[in-house]
C-alpha cells in the first residue's frame, strides 16, 4: 500500500505552533517542498497558528534585527523602535552605503509591521 500523500489530495493544512517554521524545522521542510516543488499543481490553504505573543514575539524580531544588523558595515544597532531606524538610515545615507540603506529599510518594515501587529492585539484583548 502506497502511503505517499501528494498535495492535490489535500484541501487544507494546518501548522500548530507555527512560529517554530524557522531553519531546518520540518515545518521549513515541508513548505520548501510546498513552495518550490509543487508551484503549478493544486495548492491547500495553509493555516498558521501560534499563541505566542508580546515578549517572546519581540524576542524573535530583536533577533531577526539583529541579523539583518550584523550583514552590514559598519554593524546596525538593533532598535525595535520606528523613529531611531529612520535617523539611522538618514545617517547611513549620508555615506551613500546602498547596502546598508537597503538593510535599514528591511529593518524599518519589519518594525512598522511588529508594531502594527501589537496595536491590533492590544485592540483585541481590550
Amino acid at each position: 500500500m502506497d502511503k505517499t500523500i501528494v498535495f492535490n489530495q489535500i484541501y487544507l493544512i494546518i501548522f500548530d505552533e507555527c512560529h517554530n517554521c524557522i531553519g531546518n524545522h520540518p515545518y521549513s521542510k515541508f513548505m520548501e517542498q510546498y513552495s518550490v516543488y509543487h508551484q503549478n499543481e493544486h495548492q491547500p490553504k495553509i493555516i498558521g497558528l501560534t499563541a505566542l505573543c508580546g515578549t517572546k514575539l519581540k524576542t524573535k524580531l530583536e533577533f531577526l534585527l539583529a541579523y539583518i544588523g550584523s550583514r552590514s558595515v559598519p554593524v546596525i544597532p538593533v532598535s525595535t523602535n520606528e523613529r531611531k531606524l529612520v535617523e539611522e538610515k538618514q545617517k547611513v545615507e549620508k555615506t551613500k552605503n546602498f547596502t546598508n540603506i537597503i538593510l535599514i529599510n528591511y529593518m524599518i518594515t519589519f518594525v512598522k509591521r511588529f508594531n502594527d501587529i501589537i496595536k491590533k492585539m492590544d485592540s483585541f484583548y481590550k
